[in-house]
């Protein structure tokens, strides 16, 4: 391996890790900036969102995440430790209209659903959500 090569895998992980302790510390200000100015692929995105998910009170670095990162999603299999509550913030932050592009958001929102504490009732709630959403732009949509 040349050592020009290890110089970028270097700061590779270090970026990962810079972003993954950032968010563990609940920073929302240096996760925006770790994401403007570091080296960051969407595996590292993903990897710090599915560590993140899984800890309480992480919504506001989750948002900050999912905003910059439209295309990406915590996985259902993370949410288990989470409070019912907590689940449906999460929810909340998937069904925006800038995510709703993605056809696996939907997919994922019943996976999560089905797999997770959520009620019946707040489960309608945020499929009424996501109605108005789609009835409101449903030219930027797949159905």
């Amino acid at each position: 391996m040349s050592n020009d090569n290890y110089k970028s895998y270097q700061k590779y992980i270090n970026g990962r890790d810079i972003l993954l302790n950032a968010a563990l510390d609940n920073d929302t200000k240096a996760v925006e900036d770790i994401i403007l100015n570091e080296t960051i692929t969407e595996a590292d995105v993903s990897m710090v969102i599915n560590q993140i998910a899984k800890l309480a009170n992480m919504n506001d670095v989750l948002k900050v995440l999912l905003v910059n990162f439209p295309n990406l999603s915590p996985t259902s299999d993370n949410l288990h430790t989470l409070c019912r509550s907590e689940c449906v913030e999460i929810l909340k932050l998937l069904l925006v209209p800038e995510r709703m592009k993605y056809t696996h958001i939907y997919e994922w929102v019943l996976k999560f659903s089905s797999e997770t504490k959520i009620y019946e009732r707040e489960m309608l709630g945020l499929l009424s959500h996501l109605y108005l959403i789609l009835a409101e732009r449903p030219e930027d949509h797949y159905v």
